[in-house]
């Protein structure tokens, strides 16, 4: 009977061991799991903000460059007609003087 009562109390003792370091086990492999899980998660994140901004900032960056280009090849032709237009009148005036005189 103590042979048995030892026996039983032994394997029962021997089961809630191995039943919580099964748990145990379970509870740092699940924990690691969500770590590594939330880790990447953020990573994830801080990479797509990253990408994000930086593609903002180069189609700004590219706006920017249009816009500024545009305006100076708009000034610039609107100075040449300008400069055109002050020598044509003036060779006009030039023509007219010259025929008054005969």
């Amino acid at each position: 009977a103590t042979t048995a009562t030892t026996t039983a109390t032994t394997t029962a003792t021997t089961a809630t061991t191995t039943a919580t370091a099964t748990t145990a086990t379970a509870t740092a492999t699940t924990t690691a799991t969500a770590t590594t899980a939330t880790a990447a998660t953020a990573t994830t994140a801080t990479t797509t903000a990253t990408t994000t901004t930086a593609t903002a900032t180069t189609a700004t960056t590219a706006t920017t460059t249009t816009a500024t280009t545009t305006a100076a090849t708009t000034t610039a032709a609107a100075f040449t007609r300008c400069q055109q237009t002050i020598y044509y009148q003036s060779i006009s005036y030039q023509n007219t003087l010259s025929s008054e005189e005969f």
